[in-house]
């Protein structure tokens, strides 16, 4: 079977999308990370969102109710 290509109105609201709801965020971890990361049962960007939030409710940044 093969994969549609999504047609350009799709890509373009997936991109308005990403502009209103998402900041984008590229990190450099050190080699073999991403192994790991996939061993423990999560996606990269599933574990670095937990621990940022982790962080940032530790710091009294943001409170335990917030996403």
């Amino acid at each position: 079977m093969a994969i549609r290509e999504a047609s350009e109105a799709r890509r373009r609201a997936v991109r308005k999308h990403d502009a209103e709801r998402v900041d984008r965020v590229t990190i450099r971890l050190p080699k073999g990370s991403k192994e790991i990361i996939k061993k423990a049962g999560y996606s990269v960007n599933e574990y670095v969102i937990k621990a940022v939030m982790e962080q940032l409710r530790r710091d009294g940044i943001i409170g335990e109710t917030e996403k």
